[in-house]
């Protein structure tokens, strides 16, 4: 299972840091530095099946140097359980806000679930434009984000150790993979989150950073094949078909699925498509099938040959052909005998 893979396990966990810069700010700034004498710790929990969850922490100061990773072959769904734990003293105030949209207001990522308050004292509300939050859920599609609220305060002596999550607030994410690439957006280092913080009577922190920069990577992504459909002169003559795969499989466009029978046209067999049958690669591959039109009879034509009274003074000729097909008629030259 992916859980077990510790591989994945940095990569989920890595992707998760950028949620939370908030928490790891809070732990550089170990003591006491409020008037109160609270130390808290905020930080994410996450887990690539909903069970096994483990804290995100212990390689935080790596981001300084590398970007985190989201690898759209694997990391379909990743869980997430945010989390607040105070140490010891006494927390009176704290919220925080998470947009699923990056500063120019594009979402790289959908949200699977609302968030869930699975442990604590706090309010949740919800926003689909970042600026305004409500009580009500709107569908997952209109979700922009939330903001989690404490409402009461939590208190333990000042020389308490205390290593039980206060707060839990769980959910799911996914990176949308279709917006991704068609946006072009692989392997490209940004921040791909907004929010703020607010704890005690400090005003509001954004806790996403150049320090916490993303990238996704698609080791075996391929644009995949289009089959075209086009007649001699090159025109299109039905739906182009897309086969998907990734990149180094091999992919066949020479079946019946792909190699289709059209109305009014027939198959060139003597232009048929050499890359039919072949590999993905990254960049987008054609494959052209070649059709000739088939011949429809048209109506006769009749050609004529009158005087100026409309009188007949040959006999008729009658053309026949098809239909598209040039014609030609010959003027006579008629000898007229007194």
């Amino acid at each position: 299972m992916i859980i077990k893979n510790k591989m994945v396990k940095r990569l989920i966990s890595t992707f998760l840091m950028s949620l939370l810069l908030t928490s790891m700010m809070l732990v550089i700034g170990a003591g006491k530095v409020y008037a109160q004498g609270s130390v808290s710790s905020t930080s994410l929990q996450v887990s690539a099946d909903g069970s096994d969850y483990y804290i995100i922490g212990s390689d935080f100061y790596n981001h300084f140097v590398r970007p985190t990773t989201v690898d759209l072959a694997k990391n379909k769904v990743v869980y997430n359980k945010q989390i607040l734990t105070v140490y010891n003293g006494r927390i009176d105030k704290w919220k925080m806000s998470f947009l699923n949209q990056d500063s120019s207001g594009k979402s790289w990522f959908k949200f699977l679930s609302y968030p869930e308050a699975t442990k604590g004292d706090i309010k949740i509300t919800y926003t689909t434009d970042g600026i305004n939050y409500s009580d009500s859920k709107p569908s997952l599609e209109q979700l922009k984000g939330y903001m989690v609220e404490l409402l009461k305060p939590i208190v333990y002596p000042d020389d308490a150790i205390n290593q039980e999550n206060d707060i839990e607030v769980s959910f799911q994410l996914s990176p949308d993979t279709d917006y991704i690439l068609s946006n072009s957006n692989l392997n490209k280092q940004f921040i791909p989150f907004s929010g703020e913080y607010w704890l005690q009577n400090y005003s509001p922190y954004p806790f996403f950073t150049d320090r916490n920069q993303l990238q996704f990577v698609y080791p075996d992504y391929s644009k995949g094949v289009m089959v075209k459909y086009v007649d001699e002169e090159g025109n299109e003559i039905h739906d182009p078909q897309t086969i998907s795969g990734s990149k180094g499989d091999v992919y066949d466009a020479s079946t019946d699925q792909y190699k289709l029978v059209l109305d009014g046209y027939t198959l060139n067999t003597s232009k048929l498509p050499q890359n039919s049958i072949g590999n993905f690669k990254e960049a987008l591959q054609t494959v052209t099938y070649v059709y000739s039109k088939n011949p429809v009879v048209a109506a006769d034509v009749t050609v004529r040959y009158v005087d100026i009274e409309n009188n007949p003074i040959s006999e008729d000729i009658i053309l026949q052909g098809n239909i598209g097909e040039n014609y030609y008629t010959d003027k006579k030259i008629l000898k007229i005998i007194l």
